[in-house]
């Protein structure tokens, strides 16, 4: 994705060993939010959510980004 264009929105604000997938032996992130160029410009914020009880529904952790659209 990253070598057509399109932005990691969590690579913008998210911390390197951060995970979003537990069962894996080691735990990894396998989880993304892609965004165009113009759009990762109006990404304000992209978290991994590892609060309960959303956190624990599934064994992927979500992935939050907050995008001002104005």
């Amino acid at each position: 994705m990253e070598k057509t264009g399109y932005v990691d929105c969590f690579r913008l604000f998210g911390s390197p060993g951060a995970h979003s997938f537990i069962p894996a032996e080691q735990p990894i992130r396998i989880d993304y939010i892609w965004a165009s160029q113009p759009l990762a410009q109006a990404v304000k914020s992209c978290q991994i959510w590892m609060e309960p009880p959303n956190a624990e529904a599934s064994d992927h952790r979500p992935i939050v980004a907050e995008i001002n659209w104005e």
